[in-house]
């Protein structure tokens, strides 16, 4: 398929993540071992990304100037095996980056923080669903065949597969605050156009909450909040 705009301009993201690592990858004879590479790359880049954004950074140095011993946000790197269900940690703070806050997650710390608590649940899920059904990984890493595209609110409280009680891999999902289509949103576009060209879903759902505090706040004066989220 050819790729067109927005995907193409999303995709282009990616590319810059491997162009930044091209010797180290261009190295990986294995198609799939680079593959993998690139994906543990990425997720390094992206957490990097969060950690320069002015919001944490605002964050961070509130959390030293009131001399807090242990800063928050914590931002760990986390890649999924679809071949065998477990989640594993990326160390995304490298030697050359500058650290002022000390970012490189300190492992006690991070168990006292729910980060251990999350790799230990999913390891018990893993095995729960290995009982039930041996082959169940093999099966969901074979093919990529939602039906269903789900545009949701980011809440914490609400996931599409729980509240319809399907497995995964049958709902493709796009969540952001409020559940807003917008046409200037490349997340949403580009997730959009993969979904109907290449995964060639067949119903797309706009899925909203009673009690959405997005939806709330936007009855307040938007000049309350600071960009981006005055502008969202």
């Amino acid at each position: 398929m050819e790729i067109s705009q927005p995907l193409e301009g999303w995709l282009a993201q990616v590319h810059s993540v491997y162009r930044h690592h091209r010797e180290e990858l261009d190295a990986i004879k294995d198609h799939d071992d680079k593959v993998e590479r690139l994906v543990h790359y990425n997720v390094i880049e992206q957490c990097k990304n969060i950690y320069r954004t002015a919001v944490v950074q605002q964050r961070l140095a509130e959390n030293a100037a009131e001399g807090r011993p242990y800063t928050i946000p914590r931002i760990h790197g986390l890649v999924y095996d679809l071949a065998t269900g477990y989640l594993k940690r990326v160390n995304w703070v490298t030697p050359e980056m500058e650290d002022p806050y000390d970012m490189a997650v300190d492992e006690d710390q991070a168990d006292k923080h729910n980060i251990q608590k999350l790799l230990t649940n999913n390891a018990k899920w893993v095995r729960s669903k290995m009982a039930e059904q041996p082959d169940f990984f093999e099966k969901l890493g074979a093919a990529h065949e939602p039906f269903i595209m789900w545009i949701g609110s980011s809440d914490s409280r609400i996931t599409a597969e729980t509240i319809t009680n399907t497995q995964p891999g049958e709902i493709f999902t796009h969540n952001n605050i409020g559940n807003l289509v917008m046409q200037a949103d490349p997340n949403l576009q580009g997730g959009l156009q993969y979904a109907v060209d290449v995964l060639g879903v067949e119903h797309i759902v706009v899925c909203g909450s009673y009690d959405d505090p997005a939806l709330a706040a936007a009855l307040d004066d938007p000049t309350t909040f600071s960009p981006p989220l005055e502008g969202w």
